[in-house]
């Protein structure tokens, strides 16, 4: 028994290594197409924050960023000047990275049960992670913790590091931690099990330290978000109801996949769909793909769904320079 485990563990690396060299390639040749849209001011502010250092003062670096990208998180800003300042070139960064996410995400699909082909298909053909390797840059790096904090859960000072430069990543991830918090109270309570007080302190020591970090910029971004979204409309959250009814059908438990997409729920109607849409399919994955490991009726047409969404988005990067379909 010992060493077919041994043998399934080898396997199971491999496939993660295949994986992201796969995807390490695919993003080296897509990313040098891929020169408009959010590109642009990504690659602007690579170029100029190379030309300094750590000795500099981090207010200037910090305005030199905004100038160029309207964010804060400065999780991408340091990745951008330590890369930077060794000179490595940003779409051989930005694949290796790629290249890590792939193979740590397929690892985690594969803990939650999926079939190796589920696991490596949805890395090298979906949408979203397309939207992930060469557009949402930050968020990417918000994914690819989020990923580690899930797979390192239950050593708690990886958990905590990396929760914690997740949502320093990227804001919106603090919704599928919601989602995840809410989705195990329930049983929590009925088993009896009373909440770490230690958990209770960390998370509302880390929740204040990044609104004091943040504020200005949230209530910036709040606002954005509420001019450029439009109305709040039903209709907004249609495409992660339907991925809720999916989770439904394939959930042990019914009540835990509606009190884990029910922060995103409410982040669209208040926010922007298009992020949050993203997090609820992650969500969505995680039931999805411990029916039958992903092999079901559910699952695998959203996967086609979105492999053709992949198309479409990759014909405009290489047409148009960006994969929104807007030419710039």
């Amino acid at each position: 028994m010992s060493h077919s485990t041994d043998l399934s563990s080898k396997r199971e690396q491999l496939i993660c290594l295949i994986s992201g060299g796969l995807v390490f390639l695919i993003s080296l040749v897509i990313s040098r197409m891929y020169t408009g849209g959010d590109q642009v001011g990504y690659h602007n502010v690579y170029a100029v924050v190379s030309g300094l250092g750590l000795d500099d003062r981090w207010r200037d670096i910090h305005v030199i960023y905004l100038s160029r990208i309207s964010a804060a998180e400065w999780v991408h800003l340091l990745v951008s000047l330590v890369g930077g300042g060794l000179d490595i070139e940003k779409n051989l960064l930005m694949s290796l990275v790629n290249a890590i996410l792939a193979a740590y995400t397929v690892r985690l699909f594969l803990s939650w049960g999926a079939n190796v082909w589920v696991a490596t298909a949805l890395v090298l053909t979906n949408y979203y992670f397309y939207v992930l390797y060469f557009a949402a840059e930050r968020l990417k790096f918000a994914f690819l913790f989020l990923v580690l904090s899930l797979l390192f859960s239950r050593k708690k000072l990886c958990f905590i590091a990396s929760t914690f430069l997740s949502i320093f990543s990227h804001f919106s991830i603090v919704f599928v931690y919601a989602g995840i918090w809410l989705s195990r109270l329930p049983q929590r309570l009925t088993h009896g099990r009373r909440i770490s007080r230690w958990a209770i302190i960390a998370s509302l020591a880390a929740l204040t330290v990044f609104l004091l970090w943040n504020w200005d910029y949230l209530l910036w971004k709040l606002n954005n978000y509420q001019q450029t979204s439009g109305p709040m409309s039903i209709a907004k959250v249609l495409p992660v109801a339907v991925l809720l009814m999916l989770c439904c059908l394939y959930a042990k438990k019914k009540s835990e996949p509606v009190l884990a997409l029910l922060p995103v729920l409410a982040g669209i109607l208040m926010l922007d769909g298009s992020r949050l849409n993203m997090l609820g399919f992650f969500i969505f994955l995680y039931y999805g793909v411990q029916s039958k490991g992903g092999l079901n009726a559910g699952t695998v047409a959203v996967m086609l769904y979105f492999a053709y969404k992949t198309v479409i988005f990759v014909d405009a990067i290489y047409f148009l320079g960006q994969g929104f379909g807007v030419s710039g």
